[in-house]
């Protein structure tokens, strides 16, 4: 029997609303649901991969515990669970609460409750050591939001900007800043009149839809910034009589930037002076821009500044929504809000939780995920024994034979998961859990996400219910994601109950006062009608459409400024201005290394899940990430497509498989990450993939508020090591 079932794809933070074709219970196509608004049927080949994702063969089924011999056996889950709680209560009462931590990869946005009752779960520990990917992806967004200060009215709606400037990002790949259908959305935004402005040292796939392309050298995206800022400022492009009600730092700024000519970014960036006057007059002559920065930006150094500079360059342009308009992403499945048009002012980026290793401490991009290895490694009191892991990180952390050591070296390392990853391998239990059509979802979590990264969600009063379509296979025996915690800290005797920040009724001191019953537990159903308590819509509306629907009703307009509001946003932060004053000592073209003439950046595929899927047949293109340099480079050192190269930097080498792209500049290298073998095992490059994180140190060239290492604009060296 075959029927078409709708429901949305948790691939990826776009959420875009499908439809499955079930045949006997088993998925066999996914299509895009054109009865939903906002995204106009889209889906891309990673959501059209669902069903080759469900039925993968070596997909697990029952979890599995690692015995002395090294060896992974089977387990009955519940007894599995009982063992972990029992093994963190003794290591608890050997080592103290810190000893156990928490890592949030990927798999919180396939599970939308796993977050919310993980978090409750190492609050009712009394563990700090919660750490996830923000740290280590795009940290310099939020981070300088907290430098900078925020506007509490939000972002500007794409749909009301008349220019668009996209810095070291790829929406059309992404999805982010253009969450919903973004190639048909960028198509029609520049067809009907929008000027786009793209900073990318590759052609992507939204920079050839570009007016102005700044094909900007690796690693120089803030001094491109910076001169773009410098022109404004020097055009008189200020919205004067928002940045004196608003604005702080403005003269402090300015001399900052006197250094960053046209000319001197032009020789910096390797990028044409008049290019970068152009991209300055349509910013300065846009009415509202909408502005977006990337993993390139984060990646690549200054990437805190980077975002910062984006910032000041909308403050000082009044690119913000003023009273009475819209506002852009309104409460649907969270609480209502009442946003305002005024300032935020700055807080403090760093504060909380500190790290025994590298002066690291907690910021508002969360627990620096990058010093997690070393709390590993490094013995004494506070040292991590035990790690609950969502995610991959094996395949995804920078500096992966330090990441290898520590995993290694843990008392206890528990992943559930749908497969055996790279990580799982070293885990002594691995969880099997449930499959994303398995399990009910709502669209929650991405909404309370654009509250931190305006670039996902949706600017209209949108949301969407799903229940699970799909039944576990026979024989199975799995569980949700959240189950897990929810069993542990039953077995371990520890109530739960939800933080504030996640859609819950608060107290009126703001504390959270939504328990989780401990003696029955909830339906996966319950657990959301408790994460949405107290909704701007109620979640049994929202189920009653399951194509999705835009709840006008929740569409809110901002309201007027407090007439006693006094915070201001800040342009002139000294960190940020010491940062400037450094880069603008050394403005001279910076000269190609001999030893690594190359800068390698990273790259999304269209085809991949991050770290996850790796080994679902038939859902990649090529088994492996190609190392994608331009033809003319290719042919300068000797190099053929399909031919094996040696990969080096200062701190390791991998063997990566080169082809020809022409739409990078010359001197790049540019490879996907999420690839290739763990250290130690069979390296085959066309069979896995490279692992360029090989390439990178965790402790070097970090970022002292965040953490994260250089993982874009790397100096490499590579040489033919076979024939094509």
């Amino acid at each position: 029997m075959t029927q078409i079932a709708q429901t949305f794809c948790r691939l990826c933070a776009a959420y875009c609303p499908i439809e499955v074709e079930l045949a006997n219970g088993r998925p066999v196509k996914v299509m895009g649901d054109r009865s939903a608004p906002l995204y106009g049927g889209y889906t891309c080949v990673k959501g059209r991969a669902l069903p080759k994702i469900h039925l993968n063969p070596s997909r697990l089924r029952y979890s599995v515990k690692r015995d002395a011999s090294g060896e992974h056996r089977p387990i009955a889950t519940a007894r599995a669970i009982d063992e972990i709680a029992d093994k963190i209560s003794d290591i608890i009462a050997r080592h103290g609460p810190r000893s156990v931590a928490l890592y949030l990869g990927n798999p919180t946005l396939m599970y939308p409750g796993t977050a919310a009752v993980g978090v409750a779960f190492m609050t009712a520990i009394g563990s700090p050591m919660l750490f996830s990917s923000q740290s280590i992806d795009q940290p310099g967004l939020v981070v300088s939001q907290a430098l900078h200060g925020s506007w509490h009215a939000g972002r500007i709606a794409a749909a009301d900007a008349d220019a668009f400037l996209i810095a070291g990002g790829n929406p059309v790949i992404s999805k982010q800043y253009l969450s919903q259908n973004p190639a048909r959305k960028l198509k029609d935004r520049v067809n009907d009149g929008v000027k786009l402005i793209v900073i990318d040292p590759r052609r992507t796939e939204t920079a050839r839809r570009a007016h102005v392309h700044l094909q900007v050298k690796p690693g120089e995206d803030a001094v491109v910034l910076a001169g773009l800022v410098r022109l404004l400022i020097e055009n008189g492009k200020i919205d004067e009589s928002f940045v004196a009600e608003n604005v702080v730092g403005l003269a402090d700024l300015a001399r900052a930037l006197r250094p960053f000519t046209p000319e001197a970014v032009a020789a910096r960036a390797s990028i044409d002076a008049e290019q970068l006057r152009e991209a300055a007059a349509i910013l300065g002559n846009a009415r509202r821009a909408y502005i977006g920065g990337g993993t390139g930006i984060s990646m690549s150094g200054h990437g805190n500044l980077s975002f910062y500079l984006l910032l000041c360059l909308q403050s000082i342009r009044g690119f913000w929504p003023r009273a009475g308009d819209d506002v852009a992403g309104p409460s649907v499945l969270m609480p209502p809000v009442e946003r305002k048009a005024q300032p935020v002012g700055p807080t403090p980026a760093n504060f909380g939780e500190t790290l025994r290793v590298r002066g690291l401490r907690q910021s508002n991009a969360g627990m620096p995920t990058g010093g997690l290895p070393e709390e590993i490694l490094t013995p004494g009191e506070g040292q991590v024994r035990a790690l609950i892991c969502l995610g991959n990180p094996l395949a995804c952390w920078p500096d992966s034979e330090l990441a290898l050591r520590a995993m290694g070296s843990l008392e206890l390392l528990i992943t559930p998961n749908v497969e055996i990853s790279a990580t799982s391998k070293l885990a002594h239990y691995v969880i099997a859990t449930r499959h994303v059509l398995e399990t009910p979802a709502t669209t929650q979590f991405i909404e309370g996400a654009k509250m931190i990264h305006y670039g996902y969600g949706w600017d209209a009063p949108y949301a969407q219910y799903t229940p699970a379509l799909l039944e576990p296979p026979a024989g199975s025996d799995l569980v949700e994601d959240w189950q897990i915690f929810y069993r542990i800290a039953k077995r371990m005797n520890v109530p739960l109950a939800f933080c504030s920040g996640t859609g819950l009724s608060m107290s009126k001191d703001g504390a959270a006062q939504r328990d989780i019953d401990m003696d029955v537990e909830p339906t996966t159903e319950q657990l959301f009608d408790i994460i949405c308590a107290n909704s701007a819509v109620p979640l049994a509306e929202v189920r009653s459409h399951l194509s999705g629907k835009i709840y006008e009703e929740a569409q809110r307009e901002i309201a007027p400024r407090n007439p006693d509001c006094e915070d201001r946003l800040d342009v002139a932060n000294p960190d940020m201005l010491d940062q400037l004053a450094s880069i603008a000592d050394d403005l001279g073209a910076a000269p190609c290394s001999n030893d690594f003439p190359f800068m390698l950046i990273p790259r999304r595929a269209d085809d991949v899940v991050n770290s996850t899927f790796r080994y679902v047949p038939g859902m990649h293109k090529t088994a492996y990430n190609p190392a994608f340099l331009h033809p003319d480079d290719m042919s300068a050192i000797h190099v053929e497509g399909g031919q094996l190269i040696e990969i080096s930097s200062r701190y390791g080498s991998v063997i990566g498989v080169a082809e020809a792209d022409r739409d990078l500049r010359r001197g790049v290298l540019s490879m996907t990450h999420g690839f290739g073998a763990r250290p130690g095992d069979p390296d085959d490059p066309r069979s896995s993939g490279t692992n360029i994180n090989r390439l990178l140190r965790l402790d070097r060239d970090f970022d002292r508020i965040t953490g994260m290492p250089r993982m874009s604009a790397v100096p490499v060296a590579i040489k033919a090591i076979g024939v094509a």
